[in-house]
């Protein structure tokens, strides 16, 4: 699939189908079918367990689903859609947050792929995302202190701080004769 430039196409198109509430390997074999004909989705490794529920896939094929399966499912994405995207530590975070749980998400909503990269892993595994609110997102929210000291002046949300690193790192590389980090 690969060569035949068809390989992206097959994942989103998997993808789409866990995403709706097929069993995952049930999703595989449709795929596999669709794109490698049905023999190729008579393999060992497109077969899986089946529930009686079925919904109706953007084809219009019966796709069994698996109830159990309430969170989107990761998406892989490619490097195009990140290219000369960036974003920092504070935005990706925030970002996570706000979009964690969309199920219509796309790569090319995403500010970074680093963002995507810790979306996914949030999606893919509980204790992560428990660890992401309980120490990644804290780390963005500014102190009391800070927001209650001047209401004159704009909330404060630690990228200024973040900001000032990056150039204090920048210097110190430049000092030392290298790159940039």
């Amino acid at each position: 699939m690969v060569e035949a430039g068809t390989w992206r196409e097959f994942l989103t198109y998997r993808d789409g189908l866990v995403e709706g509430g097929a069993v995952p390997k049930i999703a595989l074999g449709l795929a596999l079918a669709k794109f490698l004909g049905e023999e190729a989705a008579k393999s060992p490794y497109a077969k899986g367990k089946t529930t009686p529920k079925t919904i109706t896939a953007p084809d219009g094929q019966k796709v069994y689903v698996n109830p159990k399966n309430r969170s989107p499912r990761p998406m892989f994405a490619s490097h195009d859609d990140f290219a000369g995207k960036e974003a920092s530590e504070v935005e990706i975070i925030r970002w996570v947050a706000r979009w964690m749980c969309v199920a219509d998400v796309t790569p090319a909503d995403c500010p970074d792929a680093a963002a995507w990269n810790l979306r996914n892993q949030c999606l893919a595994d509980s204790e992560f995302k428990a660890d992401f609110w309980r120490t990644m997102y804290p780390k963005i929210i500014p102190s009391r202190g800070l927001l209650d000291g001047d209401n004159d002046k704009p909330p404060v949300d630690g990228l200024p701080q973040v900001d000032m690193i990056e150039k204090l790192l920048a210097v110190k590389a430049e000092a030392e004769g290298g790159a940039a980090p």
